[in-house]
């Protein structure tokens, strides 16, 4: 390896080090265990083609250390960080795992042992825009509860779990069984189980009642056409004193469900709601019905109504497609 090379390996390794570049590592788990570069990622090169919501955008800069052997995909020629190059993902360089690399990791304090404790992917832009704003309301305490309706895969809850000088505790909800089953084998992988509370598939209706499912999908018929204190109350941890102080709704909008904000939340919780709007000049397809896109000013209009809500921001964002979003904070004062 010529000195060139060396050196714009470690100039990459130490980015890597210092949180200032994304690290893929496609080892096996025992062997990232053994040792790693300090701040990196496991994910093994088997999984990768079922993992690729833990991926970085793909115009993430990134970096993969790999074996030099394997590939996502035995049937395509070429390893790990060239498959991930050739499918749109910025590779900056693939790094070839050898002693010679965890020697000069160990020399200069970049090695590290013991599971992955980073995330590769970056949460709701907004919400992180914001996250400081709500963790400062509720000082002096450093726990607080949060419920994310639409949870997905459950990457903006794991991004609230990895941040260092607050505990998440989360809730996690969602109407299709794929999405908490991902959510769970997720949160599993990153040995954050401890942090779940609960999670479940239900669906809410335009009155803003609930169903419940099992994670088969099937309808559990007892529990059908619940109000949402109802429904909180005989599926979460959920009573008149143990509440929310933070509920996500990202690209998620049921108007019913807006207006029982207040009862969901402890004092001083807050709503954050990301959802598509239209902002007067963008014209895009999906979704299709004002169902799901807030008006111009109809966020306001709501809280006006509601007692014990206090309206923190209202602001207009794009999401990577360029599509606008409506972006709403709102807190409970009493």
């Amino acid at each position: 390896m010529t000195t060139s090379l060396i050196e714009t390996e470690r100039s990459l390794v130490t980015k890597v080090a210092k949180g200032l570049l994304k690290c893929l590592d496609t080892r096996d788990a025992h062997e990232f265990t053994r040792c790693h570069i300090q701040n990196s990622v496991n994910i093994h090169y088997s999984k990768l083609q079922h993992l690729w919501f833990q991926l970085p955008a793909k115009q993430v800069p990134l970096v993969v250390v790999e074996d030099g052997i394997h590939g996502i995909d035995e049937n395509e020629q070429g390893t790990c960080g060239s498959q991930l190059k050739d499918r749109g993902w910025l590779v900056e360089k693939s790094i070839i795992a050898n002693e010679s690399l965890w020697n000069w990791c160990r020399e200069n304090g970049f090695l590290e042992e013991g599971t992955s404790k980073q995330v590769l992917f970056s949460p709701s832009p907004h919400l992180a825009a914001v996250i400081d704003k709500i963790e400062t309301a509720f000082a002096p305490k450093k726990t607080a509860r949060v419920l994310d309706i639409g949870c997905g895969s459950g990457r903006d809850l794991a991004w609230l779990c990895f941040r260092s000088k607050f505990q998440w505790m989360v809730s996690a909800l969602d109407a299709e069984k794929r999405a908490i089953n991902r959510f769970t084998d997720f949160f599993e992988q990153l040995n954050l189980e401890s942090r779940v509370e609960d999670a479940c598939v239900a669906k809410v209706d335009q009155n803003g009642l609930w169903t419940l499912y099992t994670r088969e999908g099937k309808r559990v018929t007892d529990q059908e056409g619940l109000t949402t204190a109802s429904f909180l109350s005989s599926n979460f941890r959920f009573n008149e004193s143990e509440k929310f102080d933070l509920i996500l709704q990202i690209r998620f909008l049921n108007r019913a469900l807006l207006k029982d904000t207040a009862e969901m939340l402890n004092k001083n919780g807050f709503l954050f709601l990301c959802t598509f709007t239209d902002d007067g000049k963008t014209v895009y397809e999906y979704p299709k019905t004002q169902d799901h896109r807030l008006q111009k000013g109809e966020i306001k209009k709501l809280v006006a109504k509601l007692d014990g809500l206090e309206l923190v921001c209202d602001d207009i964002g794009y999401i990577e497609d360029g599509r606008p979003v409506e972006v709403v904070l709102i807190q409970k004062t009493n």
